[in-house]
């Protein structure tokens, strides 16, 4: 199908919509995700010192390949055979919680990259209150842990019992409140899910007078600005999502994922607007700028997607998806053209 002046636009979208799906299905590059380069790293606790014994896997997205390595007495550990691509990264060490993070790797210009990772301490008995130390705090880490089985197998209402039961026991470890909102938002019963987590916003800023700058709270916030996404309600949702973005505005994961959240739910614009944010907040990351491409081209503002989409080949040249962008972009640079006939 040839493209001319007379074409209508709404074809021309749907032809290059054509063209994007012949394109994905091209035979992907790499064997396995597997390469030569190599990330490394040092794993540490609050205080800089290092962590011995700490489990690294290494994810590869595309392929679901995965490489495990684990720290040595100094914190250090490594993984070799990396290829170029997406990966999901968790660093887990007994009594500290585990950190996780998604990045874009690539070796266009060196062969090794480094990611240091900091592990907070975990408290695995819940700290208490004055007066309900030994045989009553016991009691209670343990109606905490029954409810944390309950949901792990499923049991949501159930598991809802037991951790209203023990706020109402501790109503200084309101975070259980989080705990019964990811209870209701399993059973689907979302308001029930809002209003809990409502509680552990109200309760958090009582107890500490602000929540700005708590990354729980701006997880919390987007959360629940998830759920009105999917209630269709996107002025509440756009509210509750941009506070999350003023609470912890250096957090350039919780804007990309807003934004892909959006685009998902088919709200390009809410979706442009945080993959932008994502941009700013860091600049050298190249999946907002893909995505934004996409969110650009669904828009059928061909201009932005092909500056958008050029900005990830260079910030991540060798990226398993850079050849499907590379054949795109010529694409949607003639149809640029083509619209400009008179």
């Amino acid at each position: 199908m040839e493209l001319n002046k007379e074409t209508p636009m709404k074809h021309k979208i749907l032809w290059l919509f054509f063209l994007t799906l012949i394109i994905l299905n091209l035979p992907l590059y790499g064997q396995l995700g597997m390469g030569s380069g190599r990330i490394s790293g040092k794993v540490t606790d609050n205080e800089g010192n290092p962590l011995e014994g700490a489990l690294v896997t290494v994810e590869n997205l595309q392929y679901k390949t995965i490489l495990k390595n684990i720290s040595d007495e100094n914190g250090k550990w490594g993984v070799s055979g990396i290829a170029s691509g997406r990966y999901f990264i968790i660093v887990k060490l007994e009594g500290y919680r585990e950190e996780k993070c998604e990045l874009t790797i690539s070796f266009a210009t060196k062969r090794a990259h480094t990611l240091d990772v900091t592990l907070k301490k975990e408290e695995k008995v819940p700290v208490l209150p004055s007066g309900k130390s030994g045989k009553k705090g016991k009691e209670l880490a343990a109606l905490l842990e029954a409810g944390i089985n309950l949901y792990n197998q499923g049991k949501y209402e159930e598991a809802i019992a037991k951790f209203e039961e023990f706020a109402g026991k501790n109503p200084s470890m309101y975070q259980v409140y989080i705990n019964i909102g990811n209870s209701y938002r399993e059973k689907e019963e979302l308001d029930k899910a809002i209003q809990a987590y409502q509680m552990f916003l109200d309760k958090l800023e009582e107890f500490k007078e602000t929540i700005e700058g708590d990354e729980d709270a701006a997880r919390v916030l987007a959360t629940i600005g998830e759920i009105y996404l999917k209630q269709d309600k996107l002025d509440d949702a756009t509210n509750n999502f941009r506070q999350a973005i003023e609470i912890s505005p250096t957090d350039a994961i919780l804007a990309y994922n807003v934004g892909e959240i959006s685009f998902k739910k088919g709200k390009t614009d809410l979706a442009i607007e945080y993959l932008k944010i994502a941009t700013e907040i860091k600049e050298d990351w190249p999946d907002p700028y893909l995505k934004l491409g996409y969110a650009y081209l669904n828009k059928g503002d061909f201009k932005l997607a092909v500056e958008s989409f050029k900005t990830f080949l260079k910030l991540a040249p060798d990226d398993p998806q850079a050849p499907t962008i590379n054949n795109l972009i010529p694409q949607i640079e003639n149809l640029i053209k083509k619209e400009a006939i008179p």
